[in-house]
């Protein structure tokens, strides 16, 4: 990894001056033991040869000045004791130089220690790295559970507005539908309501209209009716006019004559229909009417075929109408 890798990573610039003071104390102690493997070949070998350009260290122990005694009276001097002088301390005897197999057993010990640090720090920025990774995978996870819940309480919402915009809609149609039933219902009953006063009024223009055909019938029958008797009357004055007694004919006998007329009165047939029981009355009776020409009938031509087309009438001897 660069640089700017351990810039980026706060693990990595944490644990990197860590690992050079480990390994600066390393190579440090690795130093020291060489000094004194150095030392101790040095002492065992007679011969003098030329030392080696090493770098060595040594332990220096810092030595304590006395302090400068305070300014006091002579009195106080001359009481005190003179202190007795520090005794200078040894000076540490140099270390061996170490020999190229301890040196390279140092280095190789250095090396050996680096790697480690190395690998400490390169496991320390993979577990970073994890832990980073698995946060943002949280951080992701959590995320889309929010963006899900979301949608889910959103489509829920929308879900309950759906419906409840279709139950207002049902609820507006079935309004619709009551009040349009309603009002069909009314209007039949309006229309019935209607018919049955047309009916009523139907009814009474009828009943009214019988009432005058029957009135109107009932008149006309009267006026048919004395136009029929008073043609009657004519008629059987006009027999009796043309009729002469037989000798010996009583006064109580009587006979029914039917006759068939024109519209214009002329006579068609005559007959007789219930006889008196006297031939001779009888046909007297006939040979006057036959000897008619013409008898009065009604100008209405109801009248006359109802009643003139063909009439029947009784004759008597008294003349009068029966």
């Amino acid at each position: 990894m660069g640089v700017a890798d351990n810039l980026r990573d706060p693990v990595k610039q944490e644990s990197k001056p860590r690992a050079w003071k480990s390994l600066g104390l390393s190579v440090g102690l690795h130093v020291i033991l060489l000094g004194l493997f150095f030392v101790g070949w040095h002492w065992t070998t007679p011969t003098p040869e030329k030392e080696p350009n090493f770098i060595t260290a040594r332990l220096v122990q810092e030595q304590r000045l006395p302090t400068a005694p305070h300014p006091v009276k002579q009195e106080a001097q001359a009481a005190t004791p003179p202190a007795p002088k520090a005794k200078p301390k040894p000076e540490p005897k140099k270390p061996p130089e170490p020999t190229p197999q301890q040196k390279a057993l140092a280095e190789k010990k250095a090396a050996e220690e680096a790697a480690r640090q190395k690998a400490i720090a390169l496991q320390q920025a993979k577990e970073k790295k994890a832990e980073e990774e698995k946060r943002k995978q949280d951080a992701e996870r959590k995320k889309r559970e929010e963006a899900k819940r979301k949608a889910e309480a959103a489509e829920k919402q929308r879900l309950a507005e759906a419906r409840k915009k279709k139950e207002e809609e049902e609820k507006r149609q079935e309004e619709a539908k009551r009040k349009e039933q309603e009002q069909r219902l009314q209007n039949l009953v309006q229309q019935a309501q209607e018919a049955q006063k047309k009916r009523q009024a139907e009814e009474a223009l009828k009943a009214e209209q019988e009432r005058q055909r029957a009135a109107a019938a009932k008149a006309q029958q009267a006026r048919a009716l004395t136009e029929r008797d008073k043609y009657i009357l004519l008629i059987k004055q006009r027999v009796t006019d043309h009729w002469f007694r037989p000798p010996s004919t009583d006064s109580n006998l009587s006979t029914v004559v039917t006759i068939r007329l024109l519209p214009t009165g002329e006579l068609i047939s005559a007959t007789i229909k219930d006889s008196s029981g006297n031939a001779a009355f009888d046909n007297s009776v006939l040979s006057a009417i036959r000897s008619i020409s013409r008898f009065p009938v009604p100008d209405d031509p109801t009248v006359f075929n109802e009643y003139f087309r063909q009439l029947s009438f009784q004759f008597s001897p008294q003349g009068s109408p029966q």
